[in-house]
């Protein structure tokens, strides 16, 4: 008898849906090509440096290993936080990057992003895409704080999200709001 050996949370009935954000993205790839490059540049880079200082030789090799622990675990993150709707929230727990609480009635409109959104840096306040994920603009009526784990926080009215459904996540909301306010953000 087989059994799954991951960790499973527990769920409460009151939960709603899940949305992954990592599975049509590059980022597993991204995160094993930066760390297997690292391991190469950190050896490298250890062997030079012993020559000349070996005491920094080992805390740049000790900031080396760190960030590639880093990557992993933001990638392990990734696979094992969706966005979660349920409460009358969504909550967004991206990697280890950022975490969003937002109430259901602020999310004014979600929209696929325009050609200028997609081919800069301006637009959504935040992006919480992973890299060789399609994204979509949510805007909300009034901004909201977004933090991260080292204690940082962002104000944003909008943001770039990717998900792997977005269309499942667009009917979940759908479903939560009033239809007077479906009304008032259609595009």
């Amino acid at each position: 008898m087989h059994q799954d050996a991951r960790p499973q949370r527990p769920t409460d009935a009151s939960e709603g849906p899940t949305f992954t954000y990592h599975r049509t993205s590059m980022y597993g790839a991204v995160v094993f090509v930066v760390v297997l490059a690292t391991g190469v540049e950190v050896g490298a880079a250890h062997l030079l440096l012993g020559l000349w200082s070996p005491p920094i030789a080992w805390i740049l090799t000790a900031v080396g290993i760190f960030g590639a622990l880093w990557m992993v675990g933001d990638w392990r993150a990734c696979r094992l936080r969706p966005v979660e709707i349920g409460g009358g929230t969504v909550r967004i727990h991206f990697g280890l990057r950022w975490r969003l609480r937002i109430p259901i009635d602020t999310i004014e409109r979600i929209r696929p992003p325009n050609p200028d959104e997609r081919q800069s840096r301006s637009g959504p306040d935040l992006r919480l895409a992973l890299p060789g994920s399609a994204w979509w603009v949510m805007e909300l009526s009034r901004p909201l704080q977004a933090r991260t784990v080292q204690g940082r926080h962002r104000a944003v009215r909008s943001f770039a999200l990717g998900l792997d459904d977005m269309d499942g996540f667009v009917e979940a909301w759908t479903a939560l709001v009033p239809a007077a306010d479906r009304a008032r953000s259609e595009p």
